[in-house]
């Protein structure tokens, strides 16, 4: 079993070790090998389940792109939701709207109807006064 992951095929890392000896000279120079952090993780691929190694930095982009998606996938829920609702609060908002705005020009008219006739009525009442004397 090599230490490499399965996805990335990320390996080893290869560097030096240097230690210092008195003031800056080394000594015993050697080679330092860090392994990938692999993890051994069930996944179906294809239709088929396998055990599989994957470093931690790909678990960790697989865990959030699982939870990108059903965050997706609820959201998609949402708005179908919202749109099935949508039409009926349009509907009735629309309706409510335009009758009550005919409803205030008929009162609007009659409020103008009655203050004329108030107006012909004290007009008649001045003329037959002026009549009288």
């Amino acid at each position: 079993m090599s230490r490499k992951c399965d996805l990335c095929k990320k390996g080893y890392m290869k560097g030096n070790l240097v230690p210092r000896g008195v003031g800056r000279r080394v000594t015993n120079r050697a080679i330092k090998r860090q392994q990938p952090n692999l993890r051994r993780k069930k996944l179906t691929i294809d239709g088929k389940t396998r055990v599989y190694s994957i470093c931690a930095s790909c678990l960790k982009r697989m865990r959030f792109e699982e939870k990108k998606k059903a965050e997706a996938q609820l959201d998609r829920i949402q708005e179908a939701e919202v749109k099935i609702e949508a039409p009926k609060k349009v509907e009735l908002k629309k309706e409510e709207k335009k009758t009550p705005k005919k409803e205030e020009k008929v009162e609007v008219e009659e409020k103008k109807t009655t203050k004329t006739t108030k107006k012909t009525k004290k007009t008649t009442k001045t003329k037959k006064k002026t009549e009288k004397k």
